[in-house]
């Protein structure tokens, strides 16, 4: 596996995988491009031959975000989440780290739960397609 930072170019690579990891709710290439250009948010992509997942996450004032973390479903249950969410950690100086994760998606918090975070509140109605509260989740580094 290798790690590697992703472009603005790497957009509609970036699509194309949530689109596989996702049936609802896919970003659109205006916010992608609008983050590429905040210096703030980064992408950080593993490939295994072609890129197959990505973490998209934001840093300010030693807070993070993770804002999208996506791994193709044909590329699932290698342990590449948590690989990306460490390789977040190890390049970036922040003291702490939030999320949001959909009510239903139970894998996808079950990863975040292994690397560390915890269920610190809800966001009612957050998502908007389907409509679905948000678990809210917070790491701290030790």
């Amino acid at each position: 596996m290798k790690l590697q930072e992703l472009q603005k170019k790497d957009i509609p690579l970036i699509q194309k995988i949530a689109a596989r990891a996702y049936e609802e709710d896919p970003w659109t290439t205006a916010q992608y491009e609008s983050d590429f250009s905040n210096e703030y948010t980064h992408f950080l992509g593993v490939y295994d031959k072609e890129c197959v997942g990505y973490i998209h996450y934001q840093v300010l004032a030693q807070e993070g975000e993770i804002l999208n973390l996506a791994v193709d479903p044909k590329a699932q249950g290698k342990n590449l989440g948590s690989l990306l969410i460490e390789a977040m950690w190890q390049k970036e100086e922040m003291q702490r780290c939030f999320l949001e994760v959909r009510l239903s998606n139970k894998k996808a918090q079950a990863v975040y739960q292994k690397q560390g975070f915890q269920k610190i509140g809800t966001r009612k109605n957050y998502y908007q397609n389907p409509k679905e509260d948000a678990i809210l989740m917070e790491r701290e580094r030790n």
